[in-house]
């Protein structure tokens, strides 16, 4: 029975193609594959364009969310350029030549490209016209990041407070803020103060051996054990391996700063 119900509907089918094709069926098969095939090149044109932005936002996305690894480079991101926003804004506002600091500094230093580069200045933008202050933004990053994070920001924000070649009064009281509400060890604290907040940065080229000192958190004149032993607490806080779920470029931060470290513990090693 089944079979027969099988073979009536294959039968009538045929004949319902044959009076479609008997009445005129086939000029529309023939209008219809002319048309798709003069669509065709629009449709793969369209599915090349929808597959090209598929990719370059999947790439965004793995680049830039957070979660167990990207959501954690992303927060690190946004907190740290919204620090360096407050501290721009510490004397009012944020001049436009801040703001080109701040850019600046993730194009040359970062070495971040175009699609980054939107998003900073959008981080930029959005910091400047919050009402997030230094120590909502701060007492975040003490809930979300280990002291060796804390260190990395500060190296951060020193370059930043550095790149233009002047200290400004308000970048000073700003960063001491910045000391006090991370919780920074004095020790620590010591040797920002002395890398970025003395005025010395720059001028240290004619006395190396104090921005060696200064460099493993040092005064002036230490022994050779006090230098052995800064230089291996300064390599455990310091180490890239500390930092490498922040991101490469961030890694590659402290591999220049393990290189500042090694450089003036051997410079001292042969002097004193």
């Amino acid at each position: 029975m089944k079979q027969q119900q099988q073979s009536n509907v294959l039968l009538w089918s045929v004949i319902g193609l044959l009076v479609f094709l008997a009445l005129g069926g086939m000029r529309v098969v023939a209008a219809g594959i002319s048309f798709l095939f003069k669509i065709l090149p629009l449709l793969v044109l369209g599915y090349v364009f929808y597959f090209a932005y598929n990719t370059s936002q999947r790439q965004r996305h793995l680049r830039h969310s957070v979660v167990k690894d990207g959501d954690v480079h992303r927060r690190f991101v946004e907190l740290l350029v919204y620090i360096m926003v407050q501290m721009g804004k510490a004397d009012g506002q944020l001049t436009a030549t801040e703001t080109r600091v701040i850019y600046g500094f993730f194009q040359t230093q970062m070495r971040y490209v175009e699609i980054d580069l939107k998003w900073i200045s959008e981080l930029i933008e959005t910091g400047n016209h919050s009402d997030m202050s230094l120590a909502t933004l701060c007492a975040e990053f003490n809930a979300q990041f280990p002291y060796e994070a804390k260190l990395l920001l500060l190296e951060l924000i020193g370059q930043i407070i550095a790149a233009d070649g002047r200290l400004e009064s308000n970048e000073k009281t700003t960063a001491e803020k910045i000391l006090g509400l991370l919780n920074i060890h004095e020790k620590d604290a010591y040797r920002f103060r002395q890398l970025y907040l003395t005025g010395k940065y720059h001028t240290a080229s004619g006395d190396r051996n104090h921005l060696h000192y200064a460099t493993l958190g040092l005064k002036d004149g230490a022994s050779p054990d006090e230098i052995k032993k800064a230089y291996r607490e300064a390599c455990k806080q310091h180490h890239p391996d500390k930092v490498h779920h922040l991101g490469p470029e961030f890694r590659k931060v402290a591999e220049e700063k393990m290189q500042k470290i090694n450089a003036a513990y051997k410079a001292l090693s042969t002097t004193t």
